[in-house]
């Protein structure tokens, strides 16, 4: 009964999220310089979104526009072209060249004095293809383990790409991809293409996501294989941030932390070992794929959980609004204790609300200080608050209790997880509340005994400094969690590893 009621749960989200709209992507380009029309090589249109161009801006003939304008090629063999007459309307500037530019991997056209509003005055802008990296939106379509690199390449020409040619093209692009370290002696790392689509249409803008770049990373991308001009092949070049150095297990692919303690007093010694692993794969535009193994073990003065999970997580992102969404999760999971004599096996079913004001990163938080033209470094603070609701369902496969063994379990999971930063500084904690519907299991002082209609509390609270990959954190554990709600009460302070 409880599987047949989720079942129905998860295929009404999933139809409500294929029933609201997608968002629309637009071109991060403000300034563009292009030849647009196929049958009109010659033809060169400036665009300015920003800035309303003064019709007085116009010039008819090349003396005229000679002392307004100038098309240089700065290579190798500095050369201009002329400029036979200039139009003007609204935000855009077209030019009429002589000829068609032989090369144009320097190519700059150059106002000397451009009217306009906002006022512009002198002007260079590149005649090539441009890249521009994209921010990130980790809680929209990803988690952020390894979330690509997302770049929006503005080319000279329209590009028509077609669904049959699509992969073909991806790996054109990627046999032409080079992403370099310059801090490194321009070390290499390998790249590809995971998705091309047009912005709009006529196609001049193709947003692409990159994967294989190293996390916490300034690199130098240069892009090419996607388009030539006058026979030769075009290539843009930019520079990309990839995402931070994880904070903790939350954003970790792997986390590791170790503890050992001793009391010469009491003549104690504790030792922790708490790991999370955790991957995701993509598949198309909205699913991750990815397995879970979490667990934490300790000696007996240590007093911790001694369990662990090993899941399948199958997400979905719900797509939602600017200012709330949602995510589906569906995880085949097996839990298990330390001695292996209790274990459930079953799925979890999870949704989480995802409220965008809530969850407001340092790293997301001085980014957007930079685009401000503001000092980054003068952000501090940075803060995530997420509530979740799930369910249990499955069957005890072992259990030290013959009353508990063999029968199946179904929980109503409560959850709400959050963070704090300052600085270096990172205050994580995690609460999850479940509702018992069946007699299960409970150690106490390694006594069993059943209960029923009853719920369990499990919480965590992390304290930790950031030393990059490195941490050092202090854990507290308290609380029961299943297979067998043991009691747990711990302490602990150790290094942490992160990748």
């Amino acid at each position: 009964m409880h599987t047949r009621t989720a079942t129905v749960i998860v295929l009404a989200l999933l139809s409500t999220a294929q029933a609201w709209s997608q968002p629309r992507v637009n071109s991060a380009f403000l300034n563009t310089a292009s030849f647009p029309d196929p049958n009109k090589p010659k033809e060169l249109v400036i665009v300015r979104e920003d800035n309303t161009l003064d019709p007085s801006n116009a010039c008819p003939d090349i003396a005229t526009c000679t002392k307004m304008y100038r098309l240089e090629d700065r290579g190798d063999t500095y050369r201009t072209y002329d400029i036979e007459s200039v139009r003007i309307a609204g935000t855009t500037l077209t030019a009429d060249l002589a000829e068609v530019p032989t090369s144009t991997k320097k190519l700059t056209f150059v106002a000397f004095n451009l009217k306009a509003t906002p006022k512009i005055g002198y002007l260079e802008m590149p005649v090539s293809p441009q890249l521009l990296q994209l921010d990130v939106d980790e809680t929209e379509a990803f988690e952020g383990l390894r979330s690509p690199v997302i770049v929006q390449y503005q080319a000279l020409t329209p590009l028509t790409i077609k669904p049959n040619d699509e992969r073909r093209t991806r790996a054109a692009i990627s046999s032409a991809l080079a992403i370099t370290d310059a801090a490194d002696f321009d070390r290499p790392y390998p790249g590809y293409v995971e998705s091309i689509a047009p912005v709009g249409q006529p196609a001049e803008v193709f947003e692409l996501r990159i994967s294989g770049a190293p996390r916490g990373k300034k690199l130098n991308l240069q892009l090419g294989g996607l388009e030539t001009f006058n026979g030769q092949a075009q290539q843009a070049t930019t520079t990309i941030q990839t995402i931070a150095i994880p904070k903790g297990r939350a954003d970790a692919t792997l986390y590791l932390q170790l503890s050992a303690e001793a009391n010469d007093v009491k003549r104690e010694r504790k030792y922790t070992i708490d790991t999370r692993v955790h991957d995701v794969w993509r598949t198309g535009s909205r699913w991750n794929i990815g397995p879970t193994l979490d667990a934490t073990f300790g000696n007996k003065t240590a007093k911790a959980p001694n369990s662990g999970a090993l899941s399948v997580d199958l997400r979905y992102f719900i797509p939602g609004t600017p200012t709330f969404r949602t995510n589906i999760t569906v995880s085949p999971i097996l839990r298990t204790d330390r001695s292996r004599d209790n274990e459930d096996l079953g799925s979890d079913i999870v949704l989480e609300a995802v409220i965008p004001k809530l969850e407001r990163s340092l790293d997301e938080r001085r980014k957007e200080e930079k685009r401000l033209k503001g000092p980054p470094l003068a952000i501090v603070w940075g803060w995530k608050l997420r509530p979740s609701v799930g369910f249990e369902l499955g069957k005890h496969i072992k259990s030290s209790s013959a009353e508990v063994d063999n029968t199946k379990f179904s929980r109503l999971r409560v959850g709400l997880s959050g963070a704090l930063e300052f600085g270096k500084w990172n205050l994580s904690t995690s609460v999850q509340h479940r509702y018992l519907f069946d007699r299960e299991l409970v150690l106490q002082d390694g006594s069993v005994s059943t209960i029923s209609d009853s719920s369990k509390t499990y919480g965590r609270v992390d304290l930790s400094y950031d030393l990059g990959v490195v941490g050092l954190t202090l854990t507290h554990l308290n609380g029961r969690q299943p297979p067998a709600f043991s009691s747990t009460h711990s302490t602990s302070l150790g290094l942490t590893f992160k990748f």
